[in-house]
């Protein structure tokens, strides 16, 4: 049987209320705390007890220090001779246990505890949770602007859901802290300068699911994801955890020593810039080589073709629709390319099949966006029917041309809609085909003939 558990430090600040309560809970279940840390609370086994805790709050005390000042050495002198035990301390946060029924209460000005709690919660507590709040109103600004520069592939990205979870619940998160401090703080002052004191509300059930379904939509999203690119975000996300742990750690072991806080203060920061930046440079030479690893590209049949003395790599890809399938050409030098995202709102696939040489075998390239949102399956159409807002070309006499897109056919391509590229009223072989709930972008580098478009509407069509 275990003697030691250990419960996630989600506690808010200030809530001495719940965080009591909690406590009190714990020990008449026999585990009693022993322990606080940043990351996590221990406790360890004893026989059920009914006992009272309680949490004050030391503006001075940082969590760089050594030990306890001599303020706090004669406070938690002062508790012991009312039976009041300190069991841990974090920053300015302390709490205290006490075994007797209805034991002396540590406080008991409420304007002087309203006070110590303000300063304190100035010193880390709000400004930690004001700079989260910026960060989390920039990350949703990034991603609005993203979404608004290139659409299509925003919404196909498997990581873009995980994105707006994990800012939308730090900016709730943030909201519910300061906005609960300072609900609670305004009430606490009223009710503290008729002597009473005011009962603290924390959030930490709420902040725990919240973390539980970021937690669980990150496993999702990492299944979902190419298996080099949910290996590199694991290293990523891995180096980071370790660099998290090791400043702690190194905090933690200059406490022990003995080290002043204003030294402990300046190596940790020191550390965490220098690390931060170290990570962030080896971040991309390591997943660089994770990608260059063959077994990533063992399904592909990669293969190298040396021309004109270099080299490019040819993909065997499983592609939808292949020149093979409309002409009869062939090739042994054909590389078929296949690039896919995809999320729960929209798939995003870019294919190409070409010779690197030069070749009079025939080429092409299409995207095809497939959605069961019509919305999304409308402005796809929307983006991929949009002519670029500049001129690609000028005519004889000096005059500016510009592209068009213009409504074809779509019989010949069994399609529900069909549009074709124009600039200067030549055509391209630039084609944008509607299908039920998909929108293909084809360029073949050919003209088609009727049996061709048939064919190749046939295969998008499916």
């Amino acid at each position: 049987m275990k003697d030691h558990k250990y419960i996630i430090a989600q506690f808010t600040f200030y809530d001495r209320t719940g965080i009591c309560r909690l406590l009190e809970k714990q020990a008449r279940k026999g585990w009693l705390l022993d322990k606080v840390t940043n990351f996590a609370w221990r406790f360890r086994r004893t026989e059920p007890k009914d006992v009272r805790f309680a949490v004050t709050y030391f503006p001075k005390a940082s969590a760089y220090d050594p030990g306890p000042s001599e303020q706090q050495r004669e406070l938690i002198e002062f508790c012991a001779h009312s039976g009041w035990v300190l069991v841990g301390t974090t920053a300015q946060l302390q709490v205290f246990y006490n075994e007797a029924e209805n034991p002396v209460p540590i406080d008991t000005d409420p304007m002087l505890e309203l006070e110590n709690i303000h300063r304190s919660a100035k010193k880390n507590y709000l400004p930690a949770y004001i700079m989260l709040l910026l960060l989390a109103l920039m990350q949703i600004g990034m991603q609005i602007s993203q979404l608004f520069i290139s659409p299509l592939s925003y919404l196909s990205q498997s990581t873009t859901m995980f994105n707006w979870l994990c800012q939308l619940s730090l900016l709730t998160m943030c909201v519910m802290e300061l906005g609960g401090y300072f609900c609670w703080y305004r009430r606490a002052k009223a009710a503290a300068e008729n002597g009473e004191f005011v009962e603290t509300r924390g959030f930490r059930n709420v902040e725990l699911v919240m973390v539980s379904l970021i937690l669980a939509a990150f496993v999702v999203m990492l299944c979902s994801m190419q298996p080099r690119m949910a290996v590199i975000m694991g290293i990523s996300l891995g180096m980071l955890f370790a660099v998290i742990v090791g400043i702690s750690a190194i905090q933690s072991y200059m406490k022990r020593r003995g080290v002043s806080t204003e030294t402990n203060r300046r190596v940790t920061w020191v550390l965490t810039i220098l690390l931060s930046v170290a990570v962030t440079g080896l971040a991309f030479p390591i997943g660089n080589k994770v990608m260059e690893l063959p077994v990533w590209e063992e399904n592909r049949q990669v293969r190298i073709y040396e021309w004109n003395g270099m080299s490019f790599e040819i993909y065997n890809d499983d592609i939808p629709l292949r020149v093979e399938d409309l002409t009869e050409a062939s090739a042994p030098d054909y590389s078929y390319e296949a690039r896919e995202q995809a999320s729960f709102l929209l798939h995003r696939g870019e294919y190409r099949q070409h010779i690197w040489e030069s070749s009079d075998e025939p080429e092409m390239s299409y995207i095809i966006y497939t959605t069961q949102i019509p919305v999304i399956y409308d402005l796809a159409i929307q983006k991929a029917t949009e002519p670029v807002d500049y001129p690609i070309g000028v005519h004889e006499n000096g005059g500016l041309y510009y592209e068009e897109y213009i409504p074809q056919d779509a019989s010949l391509w069994k399609a529900d809609a069909a549009y074709r590229q124009y600039a200067g009223g030549e055509a391209y072989n630039h084609f944008v085909l509607c299908y039920e709930n998909r929108v293909v972008i084809f360029r073949p580098d050919w003209e088609l003939t009727p049996e061709q478009m048939a064919a190749a509407g046939e295969i998008f069509g499916e």
